[in-house]
Parts: C-alpha cells; sequence; structure tokens
C-alpha cells in the first residue's frame, strides 16, 4: 500500500540519516558544467545539428561546449532516423526535456516525482517517506511515464524503504542491463562500442565519496566527439530539475564523475510505433518546425495549427484549455503568427500558421502577391486602409518584402 507523504522529519535531520543509514544523496548545490541553454535566435541563424544513427548529437563545426537544452528540444524528432529505429528512447527524451521545461523544484517537485516510488512495510517514523533527495525519483519517473517501466521493474528500495541511486543501480544490475564504467567507450568505438544514448539512466559519482553512487539523471544525447553527455537531472542546481553537459570523455581518459549507464534497452526497441508511444501532452518533439501541422490540429480555412493539446483546434471555450497563451484560439495564432517552418505547434503550446505555398487560402494578384482573405482584394487603391494595413494589402510591399509563401502564410510572394 502506498504510504502517506506527510514530511515529519526535516531536512536537515533526513540529511544526517542519510549519512548514518549509508544513503546516496543527490548534489542540490552543484555548478554548471555546461550552458543552460541557448537562445531561439541562436538556432534559428543557421543552427544545422542533427542525431546520428548512433544516438550523437552532431555540430558541424564542432561546438559541442555550446549545445544547450534547445539544441537538442530542436532535432529531436520522430522522423529522424535514430528515434524510428528506437521510439521508446524518445519517449522518455521528450519527457525528461518536458519536464525541464515545466521547471519544477523543491518540495513540490521531490513529492510529484516521488509519490510513485514511495513504499515500505516499517513501522512509524521510518515509514514516513521523504524525498528530500529526489534524482533517482525523477529518473524512474521519467521511465515509468514514458512506458519504459510500466511494472516498476527499476524500483527498488533498500531495507528502510529508501529509493537511492545505489538500490536503482542493484536493480539494473539485476536485469542485465548495467554497463558499469569499466566497459564504457567512446561513441565511434566499431561493434562493441558501449556508451550513453538517449533516453538511458546515468549513474554518476558523489566526488566527495567515490565509493558510492550519489547522483543520477537521464541522458538525452551524447556529443559525436564523446566530450560531453547531456542529460536532465533532479535535484540539482537549487533543488531543481535541470539541464547540464556533463564531461565524458576528457583527454581520452572517461571522467571520473561517470560511474555507469542503465540501458533501457531491450524495451526501447520494442515499443512499437510514435503513435503508440506515451508522449507528453505537450511533448517538445513538437516544437521541431512542422510546415504542414502533421502534430498539431489544423484550421484548412485559416492555417492556424493549434497544439494537438488543445482537442479542438478554435471555437467555444478556446482559451481554458489546456494550452498556454490562448494557443488553441484560432484568432490569437493568426494576431501572433508564428510561421510552422520556424516551430512547431507545440512550442510553449502557442500554436504557430502554417505556410500556404500556393495562395490557397489567400487572394493571390498576377504578381504573385499574396494577400490574406480579410483583405478584400490584393492591391489596388485604398490598399493600405484595408484590415492588416499595407503590409498585408498591398502588393508593392509584399514585393518589395519578398518573403516566399512556402515559409509562411500571406502575405507572402507565390514562387
Amino acid at each position: 500500500m502506498r504510504q502517506s507523504r506527510v514530511r515529519l522529519i526535516g531536512t536537515k535531520t533526513a540529511l544526517l540519516a542519510a549519512v548514518v543509514l549509508g544513503l546516496s544523496t543527490c548534489g542540490v548545490d552543484e555548478p554548471d558544467s555546461g550552458p543552460m541553454a541557448v537562445q531561439r535566435s541562436a538556432i534559428q541563424e543557421g543552427y544545422d545539428a542533427a542525431v546520428s544513427p548512433l544516438g550523437a548529437v552532431y555540430r558541424p563545426d564542432g561546438a559541442y561546449a555550446d549545445v544547450g537544452l534547445w539544441d537538442i528540444y530542436y532535432m529531436v524528432d520522430s522522423s529522424n532516423a535514430y528515434f524510428k529505429a528506437n521510439p521508446g528512447r524518445l519517449s522518455a527524451v521528450s519527457w525528461a526535456m518536458t519536464e525541464q521545461a515545466e521547471g519544477r523544484c523543491g518540495d513540490t517537485a521531490s513529492e510529484y516525482y516521488g509519490a510513485y516510488y514511495c513504499f515500505t512495510t516499517l513501522l512509524w517514523p521510518f515509514s514516513t517517506c521523504t524525498h528530500d533527495e529526489w534524482c533517482s525519483e525523477f529518473a524512474l519517473w521519467v521511465l515509468h511515464t514514458a512506458g519504459l517501466d510500466p511494472n516498476g521493474t527499476l524500483r527498488g528500495t533498500n531495507l528502510f524503504g529508501f529509493v537511492t541511486t545505489s538500490t536503482v543501480r542493484d536493480r539494473f544490475d539485476a536485469n542485465g542491463l548495467l554497463w558499469g564504467r569499466d566497459v564504457l567507450t567512446r561513441v565511434h568505438d566499431g561493434s562493441g562500442a558501449r556508451y550513453p544514448q538517449p533516453g538511458d539512466y546515468l549513474f554518476e559519482r558523489d566526488l566527495t565519496d567515490g565509493t558510492h553512487w550519489g547522483h543520477s539523471g537521464i541522458v538525452i544525447g551524447i556529443s559525436n566527439d564523446s566530450r560531453y553527455v547531456y542529460t536532465v537531472e533532479g535535484n540539482t542546481h537549487g533543488g531543481c530539475v535541470t539541464f547540464y553537459a556533463r564531461d565524458y570523455i576528457v583527454n581520452g581518459v572517461l571522467s571520473d564523475r561517470i560511474d555507469g549507464v542503465g540501458r533501457i534497452q531491450p524495451w526501447a526497441a520494442t515499443k512499437g510505433t510514435r503513435t503508440g508511444l506515451n508522449l507528453p501532452h505537450h511533448t517538445l518533439l513538437h516544437g521541431a518546425p512542422d510546415p504542414v501541422c502533421a502534430y498539431g490540429i489544423l484550421s484548412t480555412d485559416t492555417g492556424a495549427c493549434c497544439a494537438s493539446s488543445c482537442g479542438t483546434c478554435g471555437g467555444d471555450g478556446c482559451s481554458g484549455r489546456v494550452a498556454e497563451a490562448e494557443g488553441c484560439c484560432i484568432g490569437h495564432i493568426l494576431s501572433a503568427n508564428i510561421s510552422c517552418s520556424t516551430w512547431g505547434p507545440g512550442y510553449a503550446d502557442a500554436g504557430c500558421v502554417a505556410p500556404d505555398p500556393n495562395c490557397t487560402r489567400g487572394i493571390l494578384s498576377d504578381s504573385g502577391a499574396c494577400c490574406p482573405a480579410s483583405c478584400g482584394t490584393c492591391g489596388g487603391n485604398g490598399c493600405s486602409s484595408r484590415p492588416g494595413g499595407a503590409a498585408a494589402c498591398c502588393t508593392g510591399h509584399i514585393i518589395n518584402e519578398n518573403i516566399s509563401c512556402a515559409d509562411q502564410s500571406a502575405p507572402c510572394m507565390v514562387q
């Protein structure tokens, strides 16, 4: 039976108990070992990155130190060859990144992620489940929610009912899914390569006591040169869910911090098609460009593409649905005018506008200028006084801007 999670033990007392009982703890105030994120503009301005068939993050310019969560967010897509072959990994990575965006911290996060894994047969006061150190609970929650550990196979606890990095490591080991640091390799190391892949469980050493496993996180990528392993981890950087670029192979040697990898194979390979995955309701993979609104809900009349979490696009009550910033309302989406060629409908659940390459939703002039239907006519006398003004309804302005309708909806040029 799931036990009550009333907090009767203070944080300092709980930490002291952890030392006395030999429990591993997750660091809550660690310095950044890599950038937390990069701005959207850095991606939009020529960021050319991809996930290789090996599951490694490729950067043509080799600047892997500058890879941030946004970069990986941008390239995680179910159409990618790696994730097509490993749909379970797509599910785990999507959930980990979604939770990082949710920004849960402190007691709220520890209770949220720890609820499923809190159980003990001991009597009070030892039956009280505390989650002051909840990195393991977070990583297990991701795998369970993604559908990769549906039966709690990895939900190991010690005699006192605590989930720790050590007990989880033992469960991976017992199921033949653990790669210890003694067998880990670089990404490009032939058929016998063993390295962290997206969705795997990363075990990290507590460098203050290298004899036990002190921290854990979910792998969301590894650099092509094996220098960094990118993770989303619970209870870090002030007690929050945080993105990190951790050292992996440094000067040809495995980082002292890396202790091992819990592999989610073979479960990931047998998870089925994308439509059968347990993906977040506003999964971040939808943030990738989606020009035809394949992952959203398209309003064919207007070109507005609502997030799939909306259920329907537009209509009564649209502003009260699950998406943020009225992302289910057609008027709001058209006003924001974010092209689906730039960001998919899942970006902040704000929706986007699908491009209209043939001006089927607008009014096409002889010059190739495409005006929004709201203009009534495209160009001509008085065009600047129509709804949208000169920028939307005057062909001269549209021609000068010369934005292709393959990239956005009207106003644009059919080319």
